[in-house]
């Protein structure tokens, strides 16, 4: 077949089965993500050090998802039937998690939970990409279906929350703490979920020409690495990698704290869903901030609400601090969308699926891996019998948030983008 032959499909009836993919994606991390660091270390008694480690083994899934991404997908195994694999081993996993109560069982669970995560989120984009392939090459709906992934969050932590907060009442002969496992068998409903939607879409097809430049990518190749070392990108890449190291820091002890401050656990899921809220709105509003003003003051807006989110949770006051949870949305679109969305204008057909790597494989691998291991560092170095110190916690990412705003306030420089190409 000639690449001329190959006409895409319609994609709007396929609308709502990939927003419903999406949503059902985001919702397994909604189920735990929020919640992981407080059940390890109050249902299971896992202290800092080992919640950390636990949970830096999210950092495998950001060095094998762009291997699975470019390498496996569409040569060794079509996307669709890989991503139904990925999610019976996500689902298998959350059973286990949900079942283990040592250490040594709950991180080889963990493990391979995470080793399939983000590889198969990357698989979703590829599919979505596909469905929504035009004659132009462009995914120009894939915003309308990404939104969905943040309510899937939203509605995960609500549920959690609701079953917290409903089965002790229904079963009063156990302890509230016996249910919080629970978390772990929703996530695994949602996999089902995806399985069940994936095995609903069409096989794909790939037009001939984009398959063999597929094959013939490397690893990192030579102009990737070009525009990774440009010094608008470079400089990002620099504040990507701190900002998510914070980033990481403040999903280990959100969480934890809120519970300190006497919020009830059952509602904590709930309330981190906050940021989900004011996240919608604000990616609904990027693209008219963006085209309003240049990229450096949206991503100082960003770095600025970043920094702020440190002191108001610092303050140890309840209301100041759930503003603090609420600003997550607009910091997550205005500074880490912003930035990804700045590199991805720099690359050029050609090296975009490499920088992409690049972003995945070091900025985000590495600073989950850091984030993680050095919050666990920072909960016995500030910890007391008492437990964790968090106001002496939140100062070390405020000062990565402090950082990370003054590279972009004194050195990145808006340069012009790279001009369309067609793949």
């Amino acid at each position: 077949m000639n690449t001329k032959d190959y006409e895409p499909r319609k994609i709007a009836p396929g609308i709502a089965r990939l927003s419903a993919l999406m949503f059902f994606q985001f919702f397994i991390g909604g189920a735990f993500g929020p919640i992981l660091s407080m059940y390890l270390q109050s249902s299971l008694g896992f202290g800092s050090v080992r919640t950390g480690f636990i949970m830096a083994c999210s950092a495998f899934s950001s060095v094998v998802a762009p291997l699975l991404s470019v390498y496996v997908i569409d040569r060794v195994l079509p996307a669709k039937k890989l991503y139904v694999l990925s999610h019976a081993i996500l689902a298998a996993s959350s059973a286990g998690m949900f079942a283990a109560r040592g250490f040594g069982a709950f991180i080889a669970f963990y493990a391979i939970n995470a080793l399939f995560m983000n590889p198969s989120i990357g698989m979703l984009n590829a599919i979505i990409f596909q469905r929504l392939y035009d004659e132009d090459g462009s995914g120009k709906h894939y915003g309308s279906v990404r939104v969905w992934g943040t309510v899937g969050w939203m509605g995960a932590g609500y549920l959690v929350s609701g079953l917290w907060t409903l089965l002790p009442v229904a079963f009063p002969g156990r302890p509230a703490a016996d249910f919080r496992a629970g978390a772990f068998l929703v996530a695994g409903l949602g996999s089902i979920a995806c399985i069940a939607l994936a095995l609903g879409l069409p096989s794909a097809r790939i037009p001939p020409r984009a398959a063999l430049a597929a094959g013939e990518r490397g690893l990192f190749p030579r102009d990737a690495m070009a525009t990774m070392k440009v010094k608008g990108v470079a400089i990002l890449a620099i504040v990507y990698f701190l900002s998510s190291v914070t980033d990481k820091m403040y999903s280990f002890g959100a969480a934890p704290y809120l519970a300190s401050l006497g919020f009830g656990t059952a509602s904590v899921p709930s309330l981190l869903t906050l940021g989900q809220v004011t996240e919608i709105v604000a990616l609904f509003g990027l693209a008219a901030l963006l085209s309003r003003f240049s990229y450096k003051p949206v991503l100082m807006l960003g770095a600025f609400l970043q920094t702020a989110r440190y002191v108001l949770l610092w303050t140890g006051v309840p209301a100041l601090g759930l503003v603090g949870v609420a600003l997550h949305g607009i910091i997550f679109a205005c500074l880490y969308s912003a930035i990804l969305m700045y590199i991805d204008g720099r690359a050029d057909a050609r090296s975009r699926p490499a920088v992409h790597q690049l972003v995945q494989f070091i900025i985000i691998g590495t600073a989950t891996l850091v984030g993680n291991l050095l919050s666990g560092a920072l909960g016995r170095v500030v910890g007391s019998a008492g437990g964790i110190d968090y106001r002496n916690f939140w100062i070390f990412p405020m000062a990565g948030a402090i950082a990370s705003a003054s590279l972009v306030l004194f050195l990145f420089r808006e340069d012009r983008p790279k001009a369309a190409e067609r793949p």
